[in-house]
């Protein structure tokens, strides 16, 4: 999961809640630690990311609404 905070904070996507400056500094803080607690506790959306989830959340629905009928 690295790869992908790491990947979505470079597109602006994501940050990070304080106190934490970024992916490297919220790894190293749960590297070897039992999971404590939802990431979105730790992480919020930019603007850019909400806008980005909205879209793509519209193409999908599009998507199934084109569907043609399942037998």
């Amino acid at each position: 999961m690295q790869r992908e905070l790491a990947w979505l904070e470079q597109l602006n996507y994501i940050q990070f809640k304080p106190p934490f400056k970024g992916t490297e500094d919220f790894i190293a803080k749960f590297t070897g630690k039992k999971d404590d607690g939802n990431l979105s506790d730790y992480v919020e959306l930019t603007p850019e990311g909400k806008s980005f989830y909205l879209r793509a959340n519209a193409i999908r629905e599009d998507e199934a609404k084109n569907q043609p009928p399942q037998k």
